[in-house]
């Protein structure tokens, strides 16, 4: 049986917000082309194949294993404020919220 909690952690001028939740490995066709889509608007342009996320830089025995495209449901979300006045938020979420997350 595998364990499908999950945290994702992000860190901002101002604000570390701490998502939990649930995370189950998605695989069909349109998901990792979609993630693949949208990590191509930036710097990181993935190439969505196998159900995963490959890159086509570097020799191939010196690449990293592809990552494979986790889509997350979140139940709880944190606030931290790093600066004055340091107030934490909490947010329980009644109706879960689902986010594409590449795995590596």
């Amino acid at each position: 049986m595998t364990d499908s909690r999950c945290v994702l952690t992000l860190a901002s001028t101002g604000l570390d917000v701490v998502f939990e939740g649930e995370a189950i490995k998605v695989s069909e066709h349109d998901r990792p082309r979609q993630v693949a889509d949208l990590f191509a608007a930036g710097a990181w342009r993935p190439v969505a194949r196998d159900g995963a996320l490959f890159t086509e830089h570097g020799a191939p025995e010196r690449r990293p294993p592809p990552p494979d495209v986790y889509e997350m449901t979140i139940a709880v979300v944190f606030g931290l404020a790093t600066a004055e006045p340091f107030r934490t938020s909490r947010r329980v979420s009644t109706a879960p919220e689902k986010v594409d997350v590449p795995v590596g």
